[in-house]
């Protein structure tokens, strides 16, 4: 079941940038166009949710041990969310409100809805002596803030009886998503108790040749997660008191640049050795990300025109998700997959205690193709040249091809237990 998800990440990811690639002018008009809306969704529902999915659902057995975990919720949750995605896209491409609204208002929903329940069942039910990890669950939070921004948004689509459908709204439902979802859930490896529980995901460079044993519930990289979602998540509420009717303004600088700070900080070299080079391509796209909110930042500071925030926002959605998040949870994915820790090993995870794997050259240079593919887009969407575009697109496709063989494969090799 688990390829099923790993294909339709890469089906609708591609699909997405194939879209781009053929239209390369959507990617240079305001939001809005049913046809950006409907790229950006495919990426994001197709793309980034599902990815999710299926990080978490083979993440709560490393976790919780599988006695912890249902297997029914897998074949429910695809049923709902692809089904429902391709009903949204069906209604958005062809104009029906109706048909998007039940996919994105009824059949979308549900599917997350069963994998918050599947998660919160397995803390409930985890092995005796394994610890309930609050931060694992947190995510969750702000994928429910950002289901239902989007459920209200394609409500008053169709029924224009709440007048929500603005780009206020769509703007906070985009940070939302971008900081208080995808972003602490990248990070959260670096949270997690250190040995075989945190084997499967990403580690974080600075940290991958320094192995503290695990079996504590409280260490530094969990407090260094909750001060960075913390970070994401007060800019995220000084933009909505911005952007509220009778708000105040002044506050959206400071707002975006906080989740900014943040980018740039997670950006920064970590301590240098033999895992620097792997760690590269993450580095600069976060850099590049920070430095994109904080350049807007000081522009709206200084008084800049809304359509100026207009042009920004298009630049950075395309790029938090094309060089930032989806690479990321491709990567993660891969770890996971590529992981010795099996699904039926049910004694506590916690317990036992390795040393991350860093980050393989395989997957780096996919990754840095990917970046790379992201900065080309960048520049043309800036410069307004749909050939620039195009370009970016290319290069970017040529690396999720790349990129997507290992995620293929870290969902269909046979692993073996330690």
């Amino acid at each position: 079941m688990f390829v099923l998800f790993a294909w339709s990440m890469v089906l609708c990811v591609g699909a997405g940038m194939a879209l781009l690639l053929a239209a390369p002018d959507i990617a240079l008009i305001g939001f809005g166009h049913r046809l950006l809306t409907g790229q950006i969704h495919l990426l994001t529902l197709g793309g980034l949710l599902t990815g999710y999915y299926l990080a978490q659902l083979r993440m709560w057995p490393r976790l919780y041990g599988s006695a912890a975990v249902w297997r029914w919720p897998l074949p429910v949750i695809w049923f709902f969310h692809i089904p429902g995605l391709l009903t949204f896209l069906w209604g958005l491409f062809t104009q029906d409100a109706l048909i998007a609204y039940w996919g994105g208002h009824y059949m979308i929903p549900t599917g997350i809805v069963a994998s918050l329940v599947h998660g919160l069942r397995a803390a409930r039910r985890r092995i005796p002596g394994s610890p309930r990890l609050l931060a694992a669950h947190m995510p969750g939070l702000g994928l429910v803030g950002v289901m239902s921004l989007g459920s209200l948004l394609v409500m008053d689509a169709r029924t224009a009886q709440y007048a929500i459908y603005t780009p206020d709204t769509i703007f906070m439902h985009l940070l939302v998503g971008g900081f208080l979802f995808v972003v602490p859930f990248l990070l959260l490896p670096t949270a997690l108790p250190r040995g075989d529980a945190r084997a499967g995901f990403t580690p974080d460079a600075r940290e991958a040749d320094t192995p503290i044993p695990g079996g504590s519930n409280f260490n530094a990289p969990l407090a260094r997660w909750y001060a960075l979602a913390a970070l994401g998540g007060g800019g995220v509420f000084l933009v909505a008191l911005a952007l509220a009717p009778e708000g105040s303004p002044g506050l959206l600088p400071l707002g975006l640049a906080l989740p900014g700070t943040m980018m740039v900080w997670l950006g920064s070299p970590g301590r240098r050795g033999k895992h620097l080079w792997p760690d590269v391509p993450r580095r600069v796209a976060r850099w590049v990300m920070g430095l994109l909110l904080l350049y807007v930042a000081i522009r709206l500071w200084r008084g800049a025109e809304p359509g100026e925030l207009l042009h920004w926002s298009r630049l950075g959605v395309l790029f938090f998700l094309c060089g930032f998040a989806l690479p990321e949870i491709s990567v993660m994915n891969i770890h996971i997959g590529s992981s010795r820790i099996t699904a039926g090993n049910s004694s506590p995870p916690h317990d036992r205690t390795s040393i991350p794997t860093p980050i393989p050259t395989s997957v780096t240079w996919p990754w840095a193709v990917l970046v790379g593919g992201a900065l080309l887009l960048l520049l043309g969407q800036h410069l307004g040249s749909p050939i620039g575009v195009r370009a970016g697109a290319a290069v970017w496709l040529a690396g999720w091809a790349w990129m997507s063989a290992g995620l293929i494969r870290s969902t269909t090799a046979r692993q073996e237990g330690p």
